[in-house]
């Protein structure tokens, strides 16, 4: 998971309107230790900086920006023509009958669908983005990179509660 912190302001000097980055983080698979916020020296700063590999502005209120840990462009050479599955739906009511390029498509359908402006990425079976989704907002404008798996078994990948633990003072669900 990685996440770039962003905040609206106006450059003082310019008069200008300004996004700076002020965090960005990345969380890895093989996170396992639990947080725990409620120790008294606990330091969230350097529990960030430990735990996620983020980079924090300095000086968040002379709006200096951090540089993000994993740059993001629209202009990705992974990007496909997305194919629209939903109107398909009504034929294939049971979603464990998509071939897993079709759920692909059916997950980017969904955030298109919500408003989100999306970009497909070819398969590849690399285990890694399927989908980029972006939004522009006021106060929290988002890029979430999107990995869909269909699985008709039970599966013994790591679900999202293994990349979730490090944020939560309790045991993730197992995975069965």
């Amino acid at each position: 998971m990685r996440f770039n912190g962003h905040v609206d302001a106006v450059n003082p000097a310019t008069g200008r309107k300004i996004r700076p980055l002020f965090i960005s983080l990345r969380a890895t698979r093989d996170k396992s230790e639990v947080l725990e916020p409620a120790e008294p020296l606990f330091d969230p700063v350097a529990s960030l900086r430990h735990h996620f590999l983020a980079a924090i502005s300095q000086h968040p209120e002379e709006l200096k920006s951090v540089e993000p840990v994993m740059p993001f462009s629209r202009a990705d050479p992974r990007a496909v023509e997305a194919i629209d599955v939903i109107p398909t739906l009504d034929q294939r009511p049971n979603l464990l009958n998509l071939t897993p390029k079709e759920f692909e498509s059916f997950i980017q359908n969904l955030f298109t669908t919500m408003g989100y402006e999306t970009d497909q990425y070819r398969s590849s079976r690399d285990g890694g983005t399927d989908c980029m989704a972006s939004k522009a907002g006021p106060v929290a404008p988002m890029k979430i990179a999107v990995q869909a798996k269909l699985y008709t078994k039970p599966s013994r990948q790591p679900t999202s509660a293994t990349f979730t633990a490090p944020c939560s003072t309790k045991e993730p669900p197992s995975a069965s």
